[in-house]
């Protein structure tokens, strides 16, 4: 007849299996937490409100860089015209 001894016996308690869990969880909260609060932080002087401030000055205290670059352009869409020739006001 067999007997327990032949079985294997768990190698975590269920308190450790809590205690790792909670662990695991805790982990994960820590490091996913600042991707939740990273698009608030607002780097240099941020415009809190219609020009700048209370006074309306319109003037940020951040310092601009000694060499600046274009980094976009827009380009308009074409005009469109519905009736009539360049020029001439359609009824």
């Amino acid at each position: 007849m067999l007997n327990d001894s032949h079985r294997p016996k768990p190698t975590v308690s269920v308190s450790e299996y809590t205690n790792r869990r909670l662990f695991l969880v805790i982990f994960v909260g820590c490091q996913l937490l600042p991707a939740f609060f990273l698009p608030t932080i607002v780097y240099g002087h941020d415009w809190p409100m219609w020009r700048y401030d209370a006074g309306r000055r319109a003037a940020s205290p951040e310092k601009l860089p000694t060499q600046m670059y274009l980094q976009w352009v827009r380009e308009p869409p074409p005009e469109i015209r519905l009736a009539g020739k360049p020029g001439q006001a359609s009824v």
